[in-house]
């Protein structure tokens, strides 16, 4: 089963969707965030990080998108931080693109997806405007239908390199080819950094 491939963009295959963002941040203590949020669980249902973990930039975290826009199960690499998330859910905010609108300097930032990552207290993220790239889920069933226990395989540095390695090879555009080398380094250091 391919759970993932190339889209036309412009005329130009391409396996990389470049995303200029808006960054905000969940976390269980916001007065309005869920009950999944405040028990510590995803709308997939996937267990969000624990305090330790979030913190870890060798562990691949959670971001809540748009899943009309970016598919649930979807790899997002944040390029300033160069950490990898999960999107494993939406909100209304983040859907509305609320903070896009609200701080937006220029069309472009008016316009921006708005991604929320996820962070146990509100004090890690510094919401701004931000480059992603995004590796979007394909496949015969949605993320969200997926087994647990297939979800959650996700948050593996070693499921994804066998998985970006193939695009990386197949890919005829330099563009992509750059960006999945990056990330597939980065991929590299934290499966070595998590078999220490």
């Amino acid at each position: 089963m391919a759970l993932l491939v190339a889209f036309e963009a412009q005329g130009v295959t391409r396996t990389v969707w470049t995303e200029e963002v808006r960054a905000t941040q969940y976390h269980g203590t916001d007065p309005k965030s869920d009950g999944n949020t405040r028990n510590r669980i995803s709308s997939t249902k996937i267990p969000l990080p624990s305090d330790k973990d979030v913190y870890n930039a060798n562990k691949i975290g959670n971001v809540a998108v748009d899943p009309k826009k970016i598919p649930l199960g979807s790899l997002v690499y944040e390029t300033q931080t160069r950490r990898f998330f999960i999107a494993t859910g939406g909100g209304e905010a983040v859907i509305d693109r609320d903070a896009a609108i609200k701080c937006a300097k220029n069309e472009v930032q008016r316009n921006a997806l708005v991604f929320d990552f996820y962070y146990p207290q509100r004090e890690i993220v510094d919401t701004h405007y931000t480059e992603c790239w995004v590796i979007p889920h394909q496949g015969k069933m949605p993320f969200y239908k997926l087994l647990q226990e297939y979800q959650e395989l996700r948050l593996n540095p070693e499921f994804w390199l066998e998985r970006l390695q193939p695009l990386y090879d197949s890919s005829s555009n330099e563009e992509d080819k750059s960006r999945l080398r990056e990330m597939i380094d980065r991929l590299r250091e934290m499966a070595v950094s998590q078999s220490l």
